[in-house]
């Protein structure tokens, strides 16, 4: 009967291989499980920046739109004109108020409150401003 051991000797190989094949399997599904969870959180952090982008983008926008609305209804601290149609009015000639650019309220962005036209500062509103416009007395200061 030494066939016989012989057999079950083969039979335990034959199941070993089996169960190896079995748990690699199990182990290649953990992998490709483990793999997709990274993807789907990847997508989401993705996702939440994304919306987080979308909500600064919408206040900015709405901060912006705000401050532009502030601006329309502010006086001029020097001539106390509104727009650049009333500053040209009063400087005769300065601008035809058409244009809509030039003489352009402008405000102090250290936000000290002085609001004027460029052309009552001095301003020469054929240049333009640069991107963070201060005040004499806030750029002095620093």
């Amino acid at each position: 009967d030494g066939g016989g051991e012989s057999r079950s000797v083969a039979e335990d190989a034959g199941a070993g291989s089996a169960a190896a094949a079995e748990a690699r399997r199990e182990k290649e599904r953990r992998r490709e499980e483990e793999k997709a969870a990274r993807a789907r959180a990847a997508k989401a952090r993705e996702e939440e920046a994304a919306r987080a982008e979308e909500r600064a983008a919408r206040v900015e926008a709405k901060a912006l739109a705000q401050f532009e609305q502030d601006l329309e209804s502010a006086l001029c601290s020097i001539c106390q004109g509104s727009d650049a149609v009333e500053c040209a009015a009063r400087e005769a000639g300065a601008c035809d108020g058409t244009c809509g650019i030039c003489d352009a309220i402008v405000a102090c962005e250290a936000r000290c409150g002085v609001v004027i036209h460029q052309k009552c500062y001095g301003i020469d509103s054929a240049k333009p401003l640069p991107d963070r416009w201060l005040c004499d007395v806030c750029a002095a200061n620093g």
